[in-house]
């Protein structure tokens, strides 16, 4: 492990682990948003439901009402002037009825729609699923770069650190007269350019930690990060792996559900072309005068509709285009799974094949630098041979702090792609 990785280990503050940001993401307002669908989801399958059972209503009224008569004129006849009476009041009467009505088939509407309904509410399960592996991913590969971007501030500050003592040997020297002032300035070129990397290296942790807090869902800018543990470095089988994502991929479930909701809608859109079976009950009481008089009826009924002016047919037809596009979405992402396998296999390879290299690298710079500032001190070197080496092994540092942490979003990634 490099230096500028192992100093992120001993920062202070208050600790957040990878574990512990993604527990905090599990309250991301996004999941929030994919639960919601979930509920809402939840409650077409209950009206679907509703279909299979009694429905029931109650009613009452009570009236009053006066029966005056009122003369009229016939032909030929004058009529005769009405005459002021007294309102002839009816008695007080009362009405009240309790209906049921059950339906008993209906050649396939209501259980189409029930099972639409159903597989819409598992397809909106696994979006919430696929949803939570997005967050996922976006918390990992935006730790790890919080992670990279502070060993890179870190890297920057050994970089300071060689240059200031590399200034005052110059200055040492330049004032007994063994070099030039020129090594004197060249060296604080060094410095102020290694402060100004300092700087943009600082200004990329606040830009990664921005980020983080977002993907999490809160604020964890003030928190010091913890290197996770790496489990083994396997080689990975892309044909291997394509399968296990055709058969764990969350956002493929809920393709597949999808599909079959539409499908069992176009069931239900083509059963409007049959009849509808359903029983009927009524018991009410009426009267003025109590106890009212009760009376009962059951009966059953059969209705067929028979023309619709093509309505019927217009919405099997747009449901079958629902259905094929919905077939056509779900081709299409297993198309994209097998190429977001590939590239993450890919991706993988590559990071961990500049690791490798970069490990090399770093060594190697060192032995320059070392080599550039024996010379120097000796009087062989030049301060621009100096400069060059020490550049050359920041740039390694650099690179290897790159590529370990491109390593780890690699495999992030390729979880993801995978469905894990």
């Amino acid at each position: 492990m490099s230096p500028p990785v192992l100093a992120l280990l001993l920062a202070a503050g208050p600790t957040l682990t990878l574990d512990e940001a993604l527990a905090l993401a599990r309250r991301n307002p996004q999941l929030a948003q994919a639960e919601a669908a979930v509920t809402q989801a939840a409650g077409q399958v209950t009206v679907a439901r509703s279909g299979f059972l009694p429905s029931a209503s109650a009613s009452a009224s009570f009236t009053a009402a006066t029966s005056n008569f009122a003369p009229q004129p016939t032909l030929g006849r004058p009529g005769t002037p009405s005459q002021a009476a007294n309102d002839t009041l009816y008695p007080f009467y009362n009405t009240t009825a309790i209906s049921i009505t059950q339906p008993i088939w209906d050649f396939g509407r209501t259980l189409g729609s029930y099972q639409s309904a159903r597989s819409s509410q598992r397809a909106a399960e696994a979006n919430a699923v696929a949803t939570w592996h997005d967050v996922a991913l976006r918390v990992r590969t935006t730790y790890y770069a919080v992670l990279a971007a502070e060993a890179l501030v870190e890297v920057a500050r050994q970089t300071i650190a060689s240059d200031e003592k590399r200034l005052e040997l110059a200055r040492g020297q330049f004032e007994v007269g063994t070099r030039p002032r020129f090594d004197v300035t060249q060296a604080q070129v060094d410095l102020e350019n290694a402060r100004i990397a300092l700087i943009q290296a600082r200004n990329g942790v606040a830009v990664a930690r921005i980020q983080l807090s977002q993907a999490v869902g809160q604020d964890v800018s003030q928190a010091a990060l913890v290197l996770p543990a790496v489990d083994g470095d396997p080689a990975p089988d892309a044909g291997a792996l394509t399968e296990e994502a055709l058969r764990a991929r969350p956002d493929l479930q809920a393709s597949e559900l999808q599909v079959a909701a539409q499908e069992e809608a176009l069931g239900a859109a083509k059963s409007a072309w049959w009849p509808i079976l359903s029983a009927s009950g009524n018991l009410g009481w009426k009267g003025s005068d109590f106890p009212l008089v009760h009376n009962w009826q059951v009966g059953a009924s059969l209705s067929w509709p028979l023309l619709s002016g093509g309505a019927d047919l217009g919405r099997a037809e747009s449901q079958r285009g629902a259905v094929d596009q919905a077939r056509a979405g779900r081709d299409l992402l297993v198309l994209q799974i097998r190429a977001d396998v590939e590239q993450a296999v890919a991706g993988v390879l590559e990071a961990r094949a500049r690791r490798d290299a970069a490990r090399t690298l770093v060594a190697q710079a060192r032995e320059n630098l070392d080599l550039a500032e024996g010379r120097y001190e000796s009087g062989l070197g030049t301060i621009i041979d100096l400069s060059v080496a020490q550049t050359g092994y920041a740039n390694a540092q650099a690179q290897q702090v790159r590529a370990s942490f491109d390593l780890a979003s690699a495999r992030a990634q390729l979880d993801r792609a995978v469905g894990r």
